[in-house]
């Protein structure tokens, strides 16, 4: 049976205050192998223009894929450690300050899936689900030297489910400069 979308969800989004020492707790654990990016976000929150940044960090091998009998695991599903350099959902909804800081420690912030038409998607979620949206964004100015050297972007909406879930759901539709 397929799920709502036609990929898996592939992200479990932590919102932490210092993801560099969350990444370092980890690596004392034995999960060594972590991608860091920083990108400029712009778009809306809560129907409000903004601009914030934020600092990501991931690992695609902490959670094992599904297994099948004589058949290689697939790959896992994606650990972020994330946290906003300033305002977002999460500064609206009061779980962090408008600076970004945890106002009662880290937080399950959403888990995410890949969209071809992430604002199909949405109308679909918002039509046959009754989901808002509460932040988008298009992604700009990546350090990361992979998603530079490919111009690839990102066109996010996070749409709320905490109160259902205890988590958002966000969609993610990937854009080539």
């Amino acid at each position: 049976m397929r799920g709502m979308f036609d990929q898996k969800f592939h992200q479990l989004a932590m919102y932490v205050d210092d993801p560099a020492f969350a990444v370092r707790k980890m690596k004392s654990f034995g999960h060594e192998d972590w991608i860091h990016d920083r990108a400029k976000l712009v778009g809306e929150c809560m129907g409000t223009a903004f601009e914030t940044e934020g600092e990501m960090w991931f690992n695609y091998d902490f959670y094992a894929g599904k297994p099948t009998v004589g058949v290689p695991s697939p790959p896992g599903a994606e650990l972020e450690f994330l946290h906003y350099h300033g305002p977002s959902w999460h500064s609206i909804d009061g779980r962090t300050n408008v600076a970004g800081d945890c106002l009662a420690g880290p937080f399950f912030s959403h888990m995410s899936v890949y969209v071809g038409d992430v604002e199909r998607e949405v109308a679909r979620m918002r039509n046959d689900f009754d989901l808002e949206v509460v932040q988008w964004f298009e992604t700009h100015d990546h350090i990361n030297k992979y998603l530079k050297d490919r111009g690839q972007r990102f066109y996010e909406f996070i749409l709320d489910t905490r109160l259902v879930f205890g988590f958002d759901l966000k969609l993610i539709q990937r854009i080539q400069d």
